[in-house]
C-alpha cells in the first residue's frame, strides 16, 4: 500500500497547482473497516471554475491505482457506488476536472478494509492423556474465515500450537491434569469474530514418585530408635494421599506413619549396613541413593585395594634392537575409586597415565616395565622383564629362590634376592664365590698347591720306608750287580741239551 501511495505524492507533484481548486474525501472515513462488500465513496469539490468532471482512484486486485468510475457534470460532489469488493485494504481518492482543464487530487489518502471474517459451526470439545502432545485436533479454516491471525484465551496449562495448513494441536504443561475452557478469536485488521467455548480435558496418568534429595550416612546408638521425614527426600505429583516406604536391610527395620519413619536397629546388634529407601505409590515406586547406617562404634570397611584384572603381554618379551611392543593393563575398584596409572621403566617414572605403554630400545640389554595402578589408598602392580637384541637370560633357571615381590635383572638387589637365587642383580665381589646365598673369600690357590705336594711326597716316604722294613731287612738279602736272565717260572733245560746253543746229541 506505500507503494500507491507514493504514486499518488509523484501525481499530485507532477500536477500543476491550480489555486481555488480543492478536492476533500468524504466517506468512508479513512481506516474504516467493514464486512460490508458494497460501498458508497463521496467526495466534493470547490473551485471558482465550473467543474467539468469528477472520477474515483483506488487500488484494486486487477491494478495497483485505477480510476474506477467517474461522473461529468457541474456538480461539486461526487457519489460512486462500488460493488463486489473483496476481502483487503485499500486506498482511494478522487481526481476533479474544471471547465478550463484544470486538475486536482485531495492531499492525502483515504484507506478502507474489507472483512469477510466470520466464524460458523460449533468446535468439539477435546480430551487427550497427561504427558502427550496431542494429533491435530481440527482445522481452523473449517470454523473460521477470513482470519488473519487467531488467539486464544483460558489455555493457562496447555500451549496451542497451528502448523501450516491451519490445524491445531495442543501441547500441555508437564504432569497437568484437569480441564480447561478455551475460546479461539480469528482476527483480520481490527475485526475479530470468536469460536464457542470448547472444553480441554487432560487426563491423568499416574507418574512414579521423585527422589528429591540424597540421603547421606549417619550413625546410630545401639538399640536406639530414629526418625526421618521422608518428604524431605520424596514427592509425588500425583494426588495421593500417602507413599508407602520399605527399606532393603539385614538388621534394619522401619515403621511408618504417613510421611515419618521409625528407623529400628535389631536389638543389641552392632555393625554397619548399606541401605536404600524406596517410595511407591500402589502402582509405580522409586528407590533412593545408597547409603551406610552404623550402629554402635563399628568404623566402615577398609578401603579395598585396585586390582590389576589383566596384562599383555602375558609373558617377559624378547625383543629386537628398536623394535615396539605396547604394554596393556585393565584394572579395576571395588569400592569405585578413581584410578591412577603410572609405569615405570627401571624405576624411572615414565609421567604416562594411559592404560597402554608402547616401548621400543635402542641398545641391547635386559630392562623392567612396571606399572602402578592406585586409588589414593593402596595400589597394585606388575612387571615384566625385557630382553633387548642377543642379551640371554634364562631367568627362570636364576629365580629358583626369588620371592614373587622381587624383579631378577633389573640392576637392583632388592629384598629376598640373593647370588644363589638372582646372579644378575647380587653379584659377588672378586676374589669371593657364591656358596649357598652367601658370597665368601676364595682360598689362596698357591697355598694348596703346595700343601698338596707336600703332602703327596710325605705319603711316598712312608710307603718306601714300610716296605724295607718289612721285606729286605726281614730276609737279609742284598742285591748282587749280577747280569740278569729270564727263566719262566717252574722251567728246566731238556734232558737231551747239555747246552742251550750245541746241537742236540
Amino acid at each position: 500500500m506505500k507503494r500507491e501511495g507514493g504514486i499518488i505524492l509523484v501525481v499530485l507533484f507532477l500536477l500543476p497547482t491550480v489555486l481555488g481548486l480543492s478536492v476533500s474525501l468524504n466517506s468512508p472515513s479513512s481506516g474504516n473497516t467493514t464486512n460490508m462488500t458494497s460501498i458508497i465513496f463521496s467526495c466534493t469539490a470547490t473551485d471558482s471554475v465550473p467543474i467539468s468532471s469528477i472520477s474515483l482512484y483506488m487500488n484494486t486486485s486487477s491494478s495497483p491505482w485505477t480510476s474506477v468510475t467517474s461522473q461529468s457534470n457541474t456538480s461539486t460532489t461526487g457519489n460512486f457506488l462500488v460493488s463486489s469488493l473483496s476481502q483487503g485494504t485499500y486506498i482511494w481518492n478522487c481526481l476533479v476536472t474544471n471547465t478550463n482543464s484544470e486538475t486536482a487530487f485531495a492531499s492525502s489518502n483515504n484507506s478502507l478494509t474489507i472483512s469477510t471474517l466470520a466464524f460458523s459451526g460449533i468446535i468439539a470439545n477435546q480430551s487427550f492423556a497427561e504427558d502427550t502432545n496431542s494429533s491435530t485436533l481440527f482445522d481452523l479454516d473449517t470454523y473460521f474465515t477470513g482470519a488473519s491471525s487467531y488467539t486464544f484465551s483460558g489455555n493457562s496449562s496447555s500451549i496451542f500450537l497451528i502448523d501450516g495448513s491451519n490445524g491445531v494441536t495442543i501441547s500441555p504443561s508437564g504432569n497437568f491434569t484437569g480441564s480447561q475452557n478455551v475460546t479461539i478469536t480469528g482476527r483480520y485488521g481490527s475485526s475479530s469474530v470468536s469460536s464457542n467455548e470448547i472444553l480441554i480435558n487432560i487426563t491423568n496418568v499416574n507418574d512414579a514418585p521423585l527422589l528429591t534429595d540424597q540421603f547421606t550416612s549417619s550413625t546410630l546408638e545401639i538399640n536406639v530408635n530414629t526418625t526421618i521425614d521422608m518428604d524431605d527426600y520424596f514427592i509425588d505429583i500425583d494426588p495421593h494421599t500417602n507413599l508407602s516406604y520399605t527399606i532393603t536391610a539385614d538388621h534394619l527395620s522401619i515403621t511408618q506413619n504417613e510421611s515419618i519413619i521409625t528407623m529400628i536397629p535389631e536389638t543389641d546388634w552392632e555393625g554397619t549396613e548399606n541401605i536404600t529407601i524406596t517410595a511407591s505409590d500402589g502402582t509405580a515406586s522409586v528407590t533412593s541413593n545408597s547409603f551406610e547406617i552404623t550402629v554402635g562404634s563399628v568404623t566402615t570397611s577398609s578401603n579395598n585395594a585396585p586390582v590389576i584384572d589383566s596384562y599383555t603381554p602375558e609373558s617377559n618379551p624378547t625383543l629386537d634392537i628398536d623394535e615396539s611392543q605396547d604394554f596393556t593393563i585393565i584394572a579395576s575398584d571395588e569400592d569405585s575409586d578413581t584410578i591412577t596409572t603410572t609405569w615405570y621403566i627401571d624405576d624411572v617414572n615414565q609421567s604416562i597415565t594411559q592404560d597402554t605403554l608402547s616401548y621400543s630400545s635402542s641398545t641391547e640389554g635386559v630392562f623392567t616395565i612396571k606399572v602402578v595402578v592406585s586409588d589414593g589408598t593402596d595400589e597394585a602392580s606388575h612387571s615384566w622383564t625385557v630382553t633387548v637384541g642377543d642379551t640371554v637370560v634364562n631367568v627362570d633357571s636364576i629365580l629358583s629362590e626369588q620371592s614373587t615381590s622381587a624383579v631378577c635383572g633389573n640392576n637392583i638387589v632388592e629384598e629376598d634376592e640373593t647370588c644363589s637365587s638372582c646372579a644378575l642383580d647380587v653379584i659377588c665381589e672378586e676374589g669371593s664365590i657364591c656358596t649357598k646365598g652367601t658370597c665368601v673369600e676364595k682360598k689362596n690357590a698357591t697355598k694348596a698347591i703346595l700343601i698338596l705336594v707336600i703332602g703327596s711326597i710325605t705319603i711316598l716316604l712312608i710307603a718306601i720306608g714300610i716296605y724295607y722294613i718289612t721285606t729286605l731287612k726281614k730276609t737279609g738279602k742284598k742285591m748282587e750287580n749280577t747280569p740278569f736272565q729270564y727263566a719262566p717260572a717252574g722251567a728246566s733245560p731238556p734232558s737231551d741239551y747239555t747246552d742251550f746253543y750245541k746241537d742236540k746229541k
